[in-house]
This record gives structure tokens, C-alpha cells and sequence, in this order.
């Protein structure tokens, strides 16, 4: 059992603290806070390292680092199934500047081609939508999975300006017309349903591509990308996964069996006060 200690960033007079986050580890786990050269690392034990493209840079955003998007190239991390099967959580925290809403446009896919073969793949008014986010599962694999939900006509999509932390898990074992479920900013949002089976996340040949639909086409996301982070698992609830945007550290894990030569026990204990002040 892994306790990921995580900092929250204060807000105007508030103290410093850790939280203890009761979570699985994550299949992937991309910070984006590299800084430097050409290569992403993924915090995960799978190594699903990314590379750059065309047309990526660093930037320095108030959550910290981030790669920003030209609308012409992708980070590619290579052929890694992640560890995903029937359910999965996907967490994005994004500042897109498309050029339109109804921009088609790639975030995390991982596919073969546009309406073939994915084991997953999210991103911006897929299949003829306007104003909409979606998350596709398992298209061309005997049954597909995809629902979206309304983006809000605020300027998010097309101005560059604002971020939204996004959540998608999916659970092939939910009722039918909920198996996929959207949060924005910790708070669910009514999701359409535009076809739902019940697939497995296969782990198809395609890699792991941000800021393209797959590799035949364009479809290319513009704007910045402050973290990704891939579970195996359908989160829901009170889970800090689904909070956010996260203004943090990149956190770090303990685990029980090392917490007599850790700093886990002052840790642990600082915890419980806060909890029971």
C-alpha cells in the first residue's frame, strides 16, 4: 500500500501543508516538468517516456512547468499498454487555443486511425461535435465507447487563457449511459452518451501520442499542457484525482514498510492534526 504525499499549493492565508492521498499508482504519469531538451519523462514505473515533435516548447505557467502546443507536431512516448483493461482514469489539465469550436483536435490518443482501432483516445469534438470534449474507448473493437461533455462557451476552448483540470474515467462493468464519466475542476458534468459498449482497452499498435488523434492525420491540439496522468482504475468519489487544477510538487511516494527510516511517522502525525483540528 502506497501513501503519495502530495503539496498544496496555499491560497492567500492559509498554511502550507501535505495531504496523504490514498491512491494507486498510476500507469502513467506525465508532469511535464522536465524544463528542458526534448524528453518527458513519465514518473510511473512503465517508463512510457515521451519525445518531442514538431513544434513543442517549454513554458513556465503559475502551476509550474508545461509544454505548450504549436498546432503542428506531437510528444510521442512509445508502444505501452499502461497497465489498463476494463476501467481506466484519464486526468488532463489543459490551456487549449484552438482556432475554432468546432476544431477537431487530439489531446491523449492512443489509436491507429481516426475511426479504427483505439484503446483510448481524448480530445476536442470528435465525430462532427462543436464545443465538445470526448473520450473515446475502444473504437473498431467490437464495441465501442464514447461520450462527451459540453464545454462551457466561456473563451476556454479558443482564448488560451483559462485551464480546466479534466477527468474522465471509464468502468465497463457501470450501468449502461454511465460507464463514462466527466469532472471538471472536481465537479461531475452531465456527459452525452454518443455510443457506449462495454469494451476492453485493448493495447493496440498505435503509441501513445499527445496532441494529435493518431498518426494518418492531423487533427492537432493547440495550446498547453500542464500534466497527464493515466490510472488503472475507475476513480470516483472524494478521490484527489479528481480535484484540481493541482498547483503542486511533483509528489512523492511512501511506503509503510519503509516508515521507520522515513519521515512518514512526524509526517503521518502532522496529517492527523490536521485532520482532527
Amino acid at each position: 500500500m502506497a501513501v503519495r504525499w502530495v503539496y498544496r499549493k496555499p491560497q492567500w492565508g492559509e498554511l502550507v501543508e501535505w495531504h496523504a492521498l490514498h491512491m494507486p499508482r498510476p500507469g502513467g504519469e506525465w508532469w511535464f516538468n522536465d524544463g528542458a531538451a526534448t524528453l518527458v519523462t513519465d514518473a510511473s514505473s512503465n517508463n512510457a517516456h515521451g519525445t518531442f515533435g514538431t513544434g513543442q516548447t517549454w513554458v513556465t505557467t503559475d502551476i509550474g512547468s508545461a509544454v505548450n502546443f504549436a498546432g503542428n507536431g506531437i510528444i510521442n512516448a512509445g508502444d505501452n499498454d499502461l497497465l489498463l483493461g476494463t476501467r481506466a482514469t484519464f486526468v488532463l489539465c489543459m490551456t487549449p487555443n484552438l482556432a475554432g469550436t468546432s476544431t477537431i483536435a487530439g489531446v491523449l490518443n492512443k489509436r491507429d486511425a481516426f475511426n479504427s482501432n483505439a484503446a483510448y483516445s481524448l480530445g476536442f469534438n470528435y465525430y462532427g461535435g462543436s464545443n465538445e470534449f470526448g473520450c473515446d474507448i475502444g473504437t473498431g473493437t467490437g464495441g465501442a465507447g464514447y461520450a462527451a461533455y459540453t464545454c462551457s462557451s466561456n473563451g476556454w476552448m479558443t482564448g488560451g487563457t483559462v485551464t480546466r483540470h479534466v477527468v474522465a474515467t471509464y468502468d465497463a462493468g457501470r450501468a449502461a449511459g454511465g460507464r463514462i464519466r466527466f469532472y471538471v475542476n472536481g465537479v461531475q458534468v452531465t456527459a452525452t452518451v454518443k455510443d457506449e459498449g462495454a469494451p476492453t482497452i485493448i493495447n493496440t499498435s498505435a503509441n501513445i501520442r499527445f496532441g494529435q488523434v493518431n498518426s494518418t492525420g492531423s487533427y492537432y491540439y493547440t495550446g498547453i499542457l500542464h500534466y497527464a496522468l493515466v490510472f488503472p482504475d475507475a476513480l470516483d468519489g472524494d478521490v484527489p484525482a479528481l480535484q484540481g487544477p493541482w498547483p503542486i510538487w511533483q509528489p512523492t511516494y511512501y511506503s509503510f514498510a519503509s516508515a521507520a527510516t522515513s519521515a512518514l511517522p512526524a509526517i503521518m502525525a502532522h496529517y492527523r492534526r490536521l485532520r482532527s483540528a
